[in-house]
């Protein structure tokens, strides 16, 4: 670590010319130190070095400079290149600078801003990145990419561990999402810690798919673990899940014999089943989908047994079956037959 000049250590400068003249001294220390009140005095004179950025820059990667002066060049470099607003630039500098110069859990404007950066990237909606880190100018440079890149996973992945500490998993799951990344959504849907607040973030990750993720393919890959998810759930915990939301998940994914299971096991297990297994109809109607209708009524007419055989395996309810069919068959008319009943 390198110890600043004491005859640098006072306040903020009222002018940078004096300590960027600093910045071709041969002594690593006084170039530090000089670097230490350039970073300090970036939110009032960062104009009068920004024509510097070139200079500061060759400074951030001469191998021939100590690793902590090459930091802090970067972290000068970052913090001007953020009031410039080329904030790619800012976050690669900002990267390069290391953790004693920039944080991901910072709360000022230039921490949040970065984040965001960073999350762009991360989940792909920025722009391909060149070997200027954002600047806009030279070749792609492949290697830069793959060693940004794998410094943006990092700060993101540290960003999920704060969301699961901080019990932010809708968060997480919703970076997960847009970043198309299935290994992250698993991982997010496992995160929570209990079933409580499990159930509450797989009842909140349907709304979240269908809000932020148009493929079809990668939306139903997830709606399948939500749905594998919540029927475990309702396993063990089936007082934690909410049916239409099973049932939903079920439809994504064109599950009509799952459905029918679950309307063929309600009818056997007494009023509150019987209930359930017509809500469950009605819901299914209400989806305007007639074609998975049919497919579930078939599956459940295949499951149940034609009405005058309840007393057969599965036991279900004759009166009950009998409404449940009245609806899927009936539809709306159905509907509105058992409303006046």
């Amino acid at each position: 670590m390198l110890a600043p000049s004491p005859s640098l250590a006072f306040g903020t400068p009222s002018s940078a010319s004096g300590l960027l003249s600093l910045l071709s001294e041969p002594d690593p220390a006084l170039v530090a130190a000089a670097l230490l009140q350039l970073k300090a005095a970036v939110p009032t004179l960062w104009h009068e070095f920004a024509g510097e950025l070139p200079m500061l820059e060759e400074l951030a990667e001469a191998a021939a400079q100590p690793a902590a002066v090459r930091e802090l060049a970067s972290a000068v470099c970052s913090r001007v290149y953020f009031h410039l607003e080329e904030y790619r630039a800012s976050l690669r500098h900002a990267l390069l600078s290391g953790p004693g110069h920039w944080s991901v859990g910072g709360g000022d404007r230039y921490t949040e801003r970065l984040r965001a950066e960073a999350l762009a990237i991360y989940t792909g909606k920025a722009a391909d990145m060149t070997a200027a880190g954002g600047a806009g100018e030279g070749e792609a440079d492949p290697a830069a990419d793959a060693d940004m890149q794998t410094r943006v996973a990092a700060v993101v992945d540290e960003m999920f561990l704060r969301c699961y500490a901080d019990g932010l998993h809708e968060h997480a799951l919703g970076i997960a999402l847009e970043a198309r990344s299935l290994p992250k959504v698993r991982e997010v849907l496992a995160s929570p810690p209990d079933a409580r607040a499990r159930a509450r973030l797989l009842h909140a990750a349907l709304p979240l798919l269908q809000a932020l993720v148009p493929a079809r393919g990668f939306r139903l890959q997830v709606a399948a673990l939500v749905a594998d998810a919540l029927a475990g759930l309702e396993e063990t915990h089936g007082g934690l899940v909410q049916p239409p939301a099973l049932l939903k998940a079920r439809h994504l994914l064109g599950r009509a014999c799952d459905v029918a299971t679950a309307i063929v096991k309600d009818l056997s297990r007494g009023e509150p089943g019987h209930l359930q297994a017509l809500q469950a109809a009605f819901d299914l109607v209400d989806t305007g989908d007639q074609k998975f209708v049919l497919d579930v009524t078939a599956a459940v007419n295949a499951k149940a047994g034609p009405a005058d055989a309840a007393d057969e395996e599965p036991k279900v309810d004759g009166e009950a079956l009998g409404k449940v069919r009245q609806v899927l068959e009936g539809g709306f008319a159905g509907q509105l037959e058992l409303a006046f009943m």
